[in-house]
Order: C-alpha cells, then sequence, then structure tokens
C-alpha cells in the first residue's frame, strides 16, 4: 500500500527495506510499531508498505495512516526512530 505525503521524505534517493532483518541494520532499534509490515520502501514524497498475508489493509490502514501523520508532522526524520517493521 503507497502511502503520499505532501511534502519530500528522501529527496532524490530510496530506500528499501524488504524484512525486518535488513531494517534493523539502518534503523534505530527503538520499538516497532505494527507487526503486520513485513518491508517498507521510502522515496521521494511516498512510502509503500507491505504487509502479512493474514493482515487485511481495511482493519490497518486508519492506525498507519494516523501514525505516519503523526510522524510527520512532529518534523522526526525519514530514518524513523519509530520502526515500522516487526
Amino acid at each position: 500500500m503507497k502511502f503520499v505525503a505532501n511534502k519530500l521524505l528522501y529527496p532524490g534517493k530510496s530506500i528499501d527495506f524488504p524484512d525486518a532483518e535488513t531494517a534493523s541494520h539502518h534503523l534505530s532499534p527503538q520499538s516497532y510499531c505494527f507487526s503486520f509490515i513485513k518491508a517498507v520502501f521510502i522515496a521521494s514524497n511516498f512510502v509503500t508498505l507491505t504487509k502479512t498475508a493474514e493482515t487485511e489493509w481495511n482493519d490497518v490502514i486508519p492506525s498507519v495512516r494516523e501514525f505516519l501523520k503523526q510522524y510527520l508532522e512532529e518534523g522526526k526524520a525519514v530514518s524513523m526512530k519509530k520502526k515500522l517493521l516487526q
């Protein structure tokens, strides 16, 4: 699922975390937010998330959207001190 932001997140670059192990080498070891997210791709002004098979997007989109909105409104870096993966 692609979540588009109204500002540049990673200008001229992209970063791909195909699994939690990859993310753990690049993202802060603080809390993981969502256990149903298994991959993250960040580029330009969007974040693409891949969920686990047993999760329905309709059930989780509101909480993911709220997390991303708050995260960006607080001016936090895209390196994300809170991880989306688990």
